[in-house]
């Protein structure tokens, strides 16, 4: 059978589309899928021998974060900005743009 799957398939009810729509987004940013993520819960949560919390995308205050620790290693030179990814930079830059609109950060 071409459409015959190896495993059983389960359903999952009371999820609601934008649920599905970020949990797929979320697996696919860690490169994962939800079917993956969905057993390595089950057997986390069921004390399998070895089972381990599925890895999660950041949240963005976790993301915040470490935009901070950047700008702390970058004045203490820790870092440079040639250490920075492209998105830290841009960031960076736009962190730096909106506090000079709103004054803050300006040396008297």
């Amino acid at each position: 059978m071409a459409n015959a799957h190896k495993h059983k398939q389960r359903v999952i009810r009371g999820a609601d589309d934008q649920l599905w729509e970020d949990l797929d987004a979320a697996t696919k940013a860690v490169g994962t899928d939800r079917s993956a993520v969905t057993r390595e819960y089950w057997e986390w949560y069921v004390g399998r021998p070895g089972a381990k919390l599925p890895k999660r995308p950041p949240s963005e205050q976790e993301t915040d974060r470490l935009r901070v620790g950047d700008m702390i290693d970058l004045m203490n030179g820790k870092k440079r900005l040639e250490d920075l990814s492209e998105r830290q930079l841009k960031d960076l830059e736009a962190l730096a743009e909106s506090n000079s609109e709103s004054g803050e950060g300006a040396t008297a």
